[in-house]
């Protein structure tokens, strides 16, 4: 919409609607029944309108404002358990597809970006600030129709016990699906400013900083048990801690600030042919992890339970159900609980990039060369951490650490001097937890 001379607006809608067939289980010693199968249905919606305005000869601004709507939900062919049947050593899967049977991510993204250009003589300062806000929805719930593994086809047919059964469901009675899903929202509000210098006919400088905030909504809920200090191993497991970790896993990115100095020149020599020098140096971040950050909202070891029993532990009057709202609970106790969780010190992470070129026009016409070296510094970067492995049985003859429990035990170092169990899963990890 041309307003008038000095304004003009536009506006604009878009919508994306995408399908993927996904054949899980087929491979070289695998096949799969279709009903195995799924379709990943993609839906991506936006709106974004903007308005340009010259106020008068030194002053123009730029207002813009978009919302989005992107959605990820499989169709599925079948709602039942998934079923694994052994062939020798190939297998049959058939069923629904393990990681499907609770899966959704929904998401909304509202982001708005207003700038403002003031040219004062030799400077041209522009400024202003971006929002964005998503708002995320994102279930996923490995095995929660229940997940069956059998031996033989015979065993299958017959329904004999199973040699393995895995469920999840919610740790609190009588609550949906949704309830264990990642229900939460982030934001990032940005503000910039930057002055261009034409300092004479040749050379220009801009220099300028951006500073970022984040905002996020909502808390993963605490675990008690994680965030209780930790406690001294007891007998018989003298190399397994008890107690928690001592860390809060509620912990989220809310708050988190970087600021980004950045400058940049641009030497125009004084040739036949045009040749320009340009360089420039600055701090620069990315989005945020959102997938990491979303993980410890609905892995805190309190939202989902289950069971995840193989061979001998699976009951023996254990038997396939159909129905997947009434998957066996054997008695016992569940697993222990996997924790995700953002240290409470956790920066977003930024690197210095910088830049220097050289471009000069060759006399035949069109063609310019360019030869630019471009650097790239780590300032902050991402650290992924396995908290529960346990302390080292010893080393292997390579030097590496060893963290599980040999037949050859005596063979490593044990810095506890007790015996460790025979193919014993990280033996001094904390048995409470999970990973």
């Amino acid at each position: 919409w041309n307003i008038s001379d000095q304004h003009r607006a536009s506006l604009r809608y878009g919508r994306t609607e995408g399908s993927i067939l996904r054949t899980p289980g087929i491979g070289a010693t695998t096949l799969s029944f279709s009903d195995y199968w799924y379709t990943d249905n993609l839906t991506n919606e936006s709106w974004t309108t903007q308005l340009y305005s010259d106020w008068n000869e030194i002053f123009s601004t730029e207002v813009s404002v978009a919302y989005s709507e992107y959605n990820s939900v499989p169709q599925l062919r079948t709602i039942a358990p998934s079923v694994q049947v052994r062939v020798g050593s190939d297998s049959i899967f058939l069923g629904t597809e393990r990681s499907r049977q609770a899966n959704r991510l929904e998401t909304e993204s509202l982001t708005g970006f207003a700038s403002g250009n003031l040219f004062l003589g030799d400077h041209e300062v522009k400024f202003g600030l971006d929002y964005k806000k998503i708002d995320i929805f994102n279930l996923f719930l490995q095995d929660a129709f229940g997940t069956y593994e059998f031996a033989s086809i015979a065993d299958f047919q017959n329904n004999a016990r199973p040699s393995a059964f895995r469920s999840q469901f919610p740790a609190v009675a009588g609550q949906p699906l949704d309830s264990v899903a990642a229900d939460w929202d982030i934001a990032n509000v940005g503000l910039f400013v930057q002055d261009t210098w034409s300092v004479n006919a040749n050379l220009t400088v801009n220099y300028g900083v951006r500073v970022d905030y984040v905002d996020i909504g909502n808390q993963p809920a605490l675990n008690p048990a994680f965030a209780a200090a930790p406690l001294p191993p007891a007998a018989p497991n003298l190399g397994s801690p008890r107690g928690g970790f001592g860390i809060p896993n509620n912990t989220t990115i809310d708050g988190a600030k970087v600021v980004q100095p950045r400058v940049g020149f641009n030497y125009t020599f004084d040739a036949d042919r045009p040749t320009q020098l340009r360089g420039g140096v600055g701090l620069f971040t990315g989005s945020s992890p959102n997938v990491w950050l979303s993980n410890s909202f609905s892995n805190t070891g309190i939202l989902a339970s289950g069971f995840n029993l193989t061979g001998t532990a699976v009951p023996a009057d254990l038997r396939f159900v159909r129905d997947v709202t009434q998957q066996p609970r054997p008695t016992g106790t569940p697993p222990t609980p996997n924790v995700d969780l953002i240290d409470p010190d956790f920066k977003q992470p930024t690197v210095w990039k910088a830049t220097l070129a050289f471009e000069h026009e060759l006399p035949w016409y069109g063609l310019v060369a360019s030869a630019e070296l471009l650097r790239t510094e780590t300032k902050d970067n991402l650290f992924y951490q396995h908290l529960n492995l346990g302390t080292p049985v010893g080393r292997l003859p390579d030097g590496r650490l060893h963290f599980w429990g040999n037949v050859n035990q005596s063979a490593f170092t044990n810095p506890f001097n007790t015996a460790v169990a025979n193919g014993s899963r990280r033996p001094n990890r904390n048995r409470g937890f999970g990973d």
